[in-house]
Order: structure tokens, then sequence, then C-alpha cells
């Protein structure tokens, strides 16, 4: 799935036991809404092409990194982690 979402020029990385991190360069709140569509898209693909009962879903977090107001990657790592599991949340209660 990530070849088909990400660019050549993206870092991708997994740092937890079931989490992944996506570095995209020049990337904006349009880019974040076309990736998202582009993840589900694929995402999508992959469950109906493989006949396996479990499905695979994702839950989703973004921190931009404003030069303006810099962060330490560990910030916006945690300002992420925070968006997914709001994100969790919001996808259990409705």
């Amino acid at each position: 799935v990530s070849k088909q979402t990400f660019r050549a020029s993206d870092g991708i990385a997994r740092y937890g036991g079931d989490e992944v991190g996506a570095l995209t360069l020049e990337s904006s709140e349009n880019s974040e809404r076309v990736l998202v569509k582009r993840l589900g898209e694929n995402l999508a693909n992959f469950n109906a092409a493989n006949p396996n009962p479990y499905r695979l879903s994702l839950s989703l977090g973004f921190a931009h990194y404003d030069p303006q107001k810099p962060l330490l990657i560990e910030e916006l790592l945690i300002k992420a982690d925070r968006g997914m599991y709001d994100n969790k949340r919001n996808q259990n209660h409705g």
C-alpha cells in the first residue's frame, strides 16, 4: 500500500508495534486530504483483493512543522500520536 500512496521522496518508518510514521515534504492541508483519500482507497483495494477474513484499518494523526514555531521531532510525533488516538476514539463512537 505504501508504494501506491507515498512518493519516493517521502520517508516512511515503523516506530512502534503497529505504528508507522511518514515524513512528507512540502505538504499542506490539501495534500493531507489527498493523502488520506489515497490511503483509504489503497487500503480498501488491498482488503478487497485479499480473501483473509481480517480487514486492515487505519487511524491517522498528523502534525505539521511550522518553521515560525519550530518543534523537535519528538514533539511532532506526540502531536501526531494524539491526533491518531483522537481519530481512534471518534471511529469507535460514531
